[in-house]
């Protein structure tokens, strides 16, 4: 999907309340994961972006699978996070490294869902 079409329906406002579910498989890895966020227009430039998932606290430890940032710090696949346009770069990392909501295996191989 392009990201012309992917921002028009995250506009259309149909019960997302803006917010998107951006889905993390065991087949992402953090190159992937940074490129599309960028592709998508939910990050300006991706080493700045990678600058703040590697200086943002992680306070949530990370499953055994987990894509490996930084030192230390982890982003759990297998797990579903709730992002918007609006989100800055330091917003989302916080997203992505402490807050998972974690789902079951299925067969959706999206990455973004409304």
């Amino acid at each position: 999907m392009p990201p012309e079409e992917a921002k028009t329906i995250r506009t259309q406002g149909q019960g997302n309340d803006g917010k998107i579910s951006l889905r993390l498989t065991d087949k992402t890895n953090l190159e992937a994961l940074i490129s599309n966020l960028h592709y998508y227009g939910f990050i300006k430039d991706e080493k700045a972006f990678t600058y703040a998932l590697e200086n943002t606290k992680d306070t949530n430890i990370g499953k055994a699978n987990a894509l490996k940032v930084g030192k230390s710090s982890t982003i759990d696949v297998g797990a579903y996070y709730k992002i918007t346009e609006d989100m800055d770069a330091w917003q989302l990392a916080d997203e992505l490294l402490n807050k998972p909501t974690y789902f079951a295996y299925d067969e959706y191989g999206y990455m973004f869902m409304p």
